[in-house]
């Protein structure tokens, strides 16, 4: 049963939304799976927030559910999603970049060193 509150133009977004919530689940669940440490966690929680969208655009697009009520969890779930999906991933690189750089200037040396030896 779809939500008569929905119709035309609104029903189509709501459907794309719910599609690509599906689509960022499986592939953040994909990079989670295959990333360490601290993006594998990143990656987790993204996944965790699009599964629950996902979930929530069912539950709007597949039932009667009133709209207004369904927007007023989900504006307080929104507030979850700054900080998983807008705030982690930008702290995790900043935080993970210096390592990385440090590493491959490390690895590089070595490299030109041992290079030079021969």
């Amino acid at each position: 049963m779809i939500a008569t509150e929905l119709a035309g133009i609104n029903l189509a977004v709501m459907v794309a939304s719910c599609v690509l919530a599906g689509v960022a689940f499986g592939a953040n669940s994909w990079a989670a799976y295959t990333a360490t440490g601290a993006w594998r966690f990143v990656h987790t929680a993204i996944a965790g927030m699009s599964g629950l969208y996902t979930g929530a655009y069912l539950v709007l697009v597949g039932t009667d559910v009133n709209l207004e009520d369904w927007s007023q969890v989900m504006r307080g779930v929104s507030l979850w999603v700054w900080l998983i999906v807008w705030v982690l991933p930008a702290v995790v690189r900043i935080r993970t970049t210096p390592k990385i750089r440090a590493e491959l200037a490390d690895r590089f040396v070595a490299e030109v060193e041992k290079a030079l030896v021969k």
